[in-house]
């Protein structure tokens, strides 16, 4: 029974990595599409959308019959949740990548985003806290989780930053129509994305230690006042 019951958990864990993998491949994508001015890749980013949701259900499905039917013990029972969750982030996290993509696909002929310098900062920024957060969880590794979660308000004064440049281009004119604002919902989106991450990353230091995850994102921000 018990012998079942681990490759039940331990074909969960894999699902989640590969879907984990996905959005990870979608993030960059997009950054790359921002970067290149790319509408075809944004594409790409946009046609992985039902792959990942159907992955989503799959990996729902399992876990809730894991906890129907199974009797996990507390670290196991863990792990299980923090994938419930983790994975709800991760398609919160991909959507963000398809709304970048969507912006890239509408204005390619008129903007170049990946001249906006604060764009593509907090882009390669918010995409290594994603990576880092997946890898995290695959082996299980405490301390590069409390790292992304550290890097929070990071990610905070880089949007912060990213707004203000934008708003005086907006004000200076040195954007087309239209093109400024979609820029601010660009940066938006990535501060989601670290959001997003961070949130993972919480997830996996509770699989492992058990300590509650509001403690976790409550205690980083404490750290960074």
């Amino acid at each position: 029974m018990r012998k079942h019951f681990d490759e039940e958990l331990l074909q969960v864990k894999n699902e989640f990595i590969t879907m984990a993998s996905v959005v990870d491949k979608s993030l960059l994508q997009a950054i790359t599409a921002l970067e290149k001015n790319d509408p075809v890749l944004a594409r790409d980013v946009i046609e992985l959308e039902p792959k990942i949701l159907d992955f989503e259900r799959l990996i729902e499905r399992r876990c809730m019959l894991i906890l129907l039917y199974q009797q996990p013990v507390a670290s196991d029972l863990r792990m299980v949740s923090a994938i419930m969750k983790m994975i709800s982030e991760l398609r919160h996290l991909s959507n963000q990548a398809t709304e970048i993509s969507e912006l890239i696909i509408t204005n390619h002929t008129k903007i170049h985003f990946g001249e906006v310098e604060e764009l593509v900062e907090m882009g390669q920024k918010v995409r290594r806290m994603t990576y880092d957060a997946i890898h995290a969880f695959s082996v299980s590794d405490e301390r590069l989780a409390r790292q992304v979660v550290s890097q929070d308000d990071e990610v905070d004064n880089l949007f912060t930053n990213a707004k203000k440049m934008i708003v005086k281009g907006i004000k200076t004119d040195s954007f087309k129509p239209g093109t400024g604002v979609d820029a601010l919902m660009i940066s938006k989106h990535m501060e989601k994305i670290g959001d997003y991450s961070v949130a993972m990353a919480a997830w996996t230091i509770y699989m492992i230690t058990n300590e509650p995850v509001e403690m976790i994102l409550a205690s980083s921000t404490n750290s960074n006042v």
